[in-house]
């Protein structure tokens, strides 16, 4: 299935949206989802895009959990210790790496789930 009709990617992809449009608003001010929703929202849409961008090109219907684990780890470690070095805007904060992996998990049982559409049947007794 593609990710682009997949609900849960969409949940999130809106989710983060809001959440960015909010975040400047003085009126609103949610200090958890400010630290932390980020993180979890970037590996879901970035997998997801990802997936979507492989399945043509390699016929892979999902990704496998090992690359998503590995995706995910180069993500946080991308946007965790990369980009702190080379941008002022990013800090780096030990306790996102645990909002990264539950936004791997996210992606790989919601988001990368298998299409029972399309997968066979099993002949019934």
């Amino acid at each position: 299935m593609s990710v682009f009709r997949n609900p849960w990617w969409w949940t999130v992809v809106i989710l983060f949206t809001a959440h960015q449009l909010t975040q400047h608003l003085p009126e609103i001010n949610i200090p958890l989802a400010n630290s932390y929703l980020t993180p979890f929202c970037v590996a879901p849409i970035l997998l997801g895009f990802w997936q979507e961008e492989w399945q043509p090109v390699y016929r892979f219907p999902r990704l496998s959990w090992p690359a998503t684990a590995v995706a995910t780890v180069l993500l946080a470690v991308v946007f965790e210790k990369i980009y702190p070095l080379h941008g002022d805007g990013f800090q780096r904060e030990t306790v996102d790496y645990v909002f990264y992996a539950l936004g791997g998990v996210y992606f790989y049982f919601l988001v990368n789930r298998r299409d029972r559409r399309s997968s066979p049947s099993v002949p019934q007794a």
